[in-house]
């Protein structure tokens, strides 16, 4: 398959969750779930500066929910002398349908074109939205919101600014979320006690937060 090879293409979706590589082995590639057989292989190349390289014939289609190859050598040195650590590579996918043996992904979030991936590959893994917000240090919006008491009942305080306001997810219903302000953040909420509550992080389209995994201080 070339560069110029048509994939299936997904509706825009938020999708079920994320599909994280560890790099350990290539990852065959198979257009749909059907597929018997792989049309390509995504396999992973340290550069001589430290930096992965992904290659596959479809780079040209290579644009997943998170890419990065990670620090070179010398930037990774300078932050280690810093107290910090090495920004590592990675590679997320957005799952948008699963069967038993395949997950579709994203393979290009601007067109939504996607690839089927075998569950059974080691080096993938799956974690749902709800586990991730959970987990996730913070979440914060960078659009105006409302928190709402509960869900789709009274609101109780709407954000109209540009404050920061970090929150940490404790519950998940759908596509609401119960927020309260992120331990060890309370400052940022000064003069805004009402600020807790339940929030809307998605719609059929689209995550409507910003999530952070873990920050580095």
């Amino acid at each position: 398959m070339n560069q110029d090879s048509k994939l299936h293409r997904s509706p825009v979706t938020v999708g079920l969750g994320t599909l994280s590589a560890s790099f350990a082995q290539p990852i065959p590639l198979y257009s749909t779930a059907n597929d018997k057989l792989p049309f390509d292989t995504l396999s992973f190349e340290k550069k001589p500066n430290g930096v992965l390289l992904y290659k596959t014939t479809l780079l040209k289609s290579f644009s997943p929910y998170r890419l990065s190859g990670g620090e070179s050598d010398k930037e990774a040195s300078a932050h280690i002398q810093m107290g910090l650590v090495r920004s590592p590579a990675t590679l997320v996918f957005r799952v948008v349908a699963e069967t038993d043996l395949f997950y579709q992904v994203v393979m290009n979030e601007k067109t939504f074109e996607t690839v089927a991936l075998k569950k059974n590959t080691e080096n993938l893994i799956y974690e749902s939205w709800e586990h991730l917000l959970l987990r996730a240090e913070y979440v914060n919006f960078n659009i105006p919101y409302e928190v709402y008491d509960r869900p789709e009942e009274k609101i109780i305080f709407k954000k109209t600014g540009r404050e920061f306001f970090p929150y940490k997810a404790e519950e998940i219903k759908n596509e609401w979320m119960r927020v309260k302000k992120g331990p060890g953040r309370e400052f940022n909420f000064e003069g805004y006690e009402n600020a807790e509550g339940w929030v809307k992080w998605k719609n059929e389209k689209e995550i409507l937060i910003r999530i952070t995994e873990y920050t580095i201080e």
